[in-house]
């Protein structure tokens, strides 16, 4: 059990930490749904303590003027003795009236008081704790003359105390002007408050530990709930490195329409990319016949029309091929999950093409920096970019051509990372303002150099459709470098 918490903990952690960026993305399904819980319990976790809180105050508050009310009705019921006590001082025995010890104290906050309300009735009867000190009365009202009144006051020693007061008739003393009294008990609020502060302490502490563990459950059902997205990224981002042609994964109820449509566009996608190329090829068959069958025919004339049918036949044959390749280039890039060791496809080209120029002392020179680059699309159109490259290359080389390749940061392709392509020769380069010229379609700048004029301008519209880019530069020492950035698909980008 715990080598699958650990497990669990730990994948937990690999997925926080590659998805960082999303948590902070106030656009994400984790933040909002964290958002939303911790708003939730902002509100409610105050306004439940503020509930208890009061509740716990209003009961201990009861408590307490309950037992004041307790004292009061001692003292009614010991009242004729201690008015007796009070009127004989030689029976004096307060001692055995106090209701409580705390009354005996001094400054104790635990007072009583009887007051007679009539005039001419004697002095008031205090308790020990009093000493010579009187409480004042509280004020009363018409409305609550002769109510039982609860009040904080502030004692004779200036100490906060809860005090309740009953207006009393004696029962002795009836029909008399001394038959009403005024008994008051007061209790030290301090007790009360004290109570109050350590539930509240006690409070703020498991409200604050509930809200934590609200927050670590909240970030579990998230981490959890949204599990089954992670997966589907994962094997989304493995079809698009080519690992896999479908999603297979099993998915809860809710997502698995998602996927089985996901699947639906993937097979659509790959059967439309399969008609393109089957209608490109019949498309080429039909033309190149008819092409073929005019060509033959004004070779064989030598007037000045059929140089021009010739002449003009070519153009439509280069111009048929270019569109053509065109259409194919854009039914591969669109495929899903094309992927090509860079490797692979590099080293038989350079093979080939040096044993071509092997007559015209020319010579490739591949270096490549770091291990295992994958070029996100088709092996065809690698070969092709790079075939045309190398080629022009060296029909302008003296001796020497290089071709260095490495991965390069680049914000531009959404995985931040491309793999960039020079193809160097010692040729005399090219003047700076033709650099960008030279790329248009069928732009040649020496009609002497075999070629349509096409093949710059194929890889430039080919890396295009990739999202890529091509561009020429003149190196210091002399010669052109050609430089291709194409996008790549790095193994770590698809990690957790």
């Amino acid at each position: 059990m715990r080598a699958k918490f650990s497990k669990w903990l730990a994948g937990l952690q690999r997925q926080a930490h590659g998805a960082k960026l999303d948590w902070l993305s106030v656009n994400s399904l984790a933040f909002r749904l964290f958002a939303t819980a911790a708003v939730l319990s902002l509100m409610v976790l105050p306004l439940l303590g503020y509930i208890l809180l009061s509740h716990h105050r209003h009961t201990v508050e009861q408590l307490f003027d309950q037992q004041l009310s307790d004292h009061i009705t001692l003292l009614n019921i010991n009242m004729d003795k201690l008015i007796k006590e009070h009127r004989d001082p030689e029976n004096h025995n307060e001692a055995k009236i106090s209701t409580n010890p705390t009354f005996l104290a001094p400054a104790s906050g635990w007072y009583w008081q009887i007051s007679p309300l009539g005039e001419g009735c004697g002095a008031q009867i205090l308790s020990p704790s009093l000493t010579s000190e009187v409480m004042k009365r509280p004020v009363r009202t018409a409305e609550n003359r002769q109510k039982t009144l609860f009040l904080y006051m502030t004692g004779p020693f200036g100490e906060s105390l809860r005090v309740t007061e009953q207006i009393i008739v004696n029962e002795l003393e009836k029909n008399t002007k001394c038959q009403r009294y005024s008994v008051m008990v007061s209790g030290n609020a301090k007790i009360m408050q004290k109570k109050v502060a350590d539930f509240s302490r006690t409070l703020f502490v498991s409200l604050t530990i509930l809200g934590l563990g609200l927050a670590f459950a909240s970030l579990v059902q998230v981490h959890y709930g949204l599990a089954p997205l992670g997966e589907m990224r994962r094997e989304l981002a493995d079809i698009r490195s080519g690992k896999t042609d479908r999603l297979h994964g099993e998915f809860p109820a809710e997502i698995m329409p998602l996927r089985d449509e996901l699947n639906s566009l993937i097979e659509s996608n790959h059967d439309i990319v399969e008609r393109a190329r089957t209608h490109v090829g019949n498309l080429a068959h039909a033309l190149e016949t008819p092409l073929s069958v005019i060509t033959n025919e004004t070779r064989a004339e030598n007037s000045a029309l059929a140089k021009k049918l010739t002449q003009q036949a070519e153009v439509m044959r280069n111009q048929i091929a270019h569109h053509l390749d065109r259409a194919r280039m854009v039914a591969r890039v669109n495929m899903i999950g094309s992927v090509t060791e860079v490797l692979e496809a590099v080293k038989p080209l350079v093979r080939v093409l040096n044993r071509i120029n092997e007559d015209k002392g020319v010579e490739i020179t591949l270096e490549m920096q770091g291990a295992g680059l994958q070029f996100q699309g088709e092996k065809q159109d690698l070969e092709e970019m790079l075939g045309n490259l190398l080629e022009n290359a060296c029909n302008w080389a003296h001796h020497d051509v290089a071709l260095d390749i490495e991965s390069v940061a680049d914000t531009s392709f959404p995985n931040g990372q491309a793999v960039r392509f020079r193809v160097m020769d010692d040729g005399p380069g090219l003047p700076a303002d033709q650099l960008e010229a030279v790329i248009r379609r069928g732009k040649r700048l020496d009609e002497s150099k075999p070629g349509s004029g096409l093949g710059l301008s194929i890889v430039a519209e080919l890396a295009e459709l990739y999202k890529g880019r091509l561009y020429l530069e003149n190196m210091a020492d002399g010669g052109l470098c050609s430089v291709l950035v194409l996008p790549i698909v790095l193994p770590a980008a698809f990690k957790g």
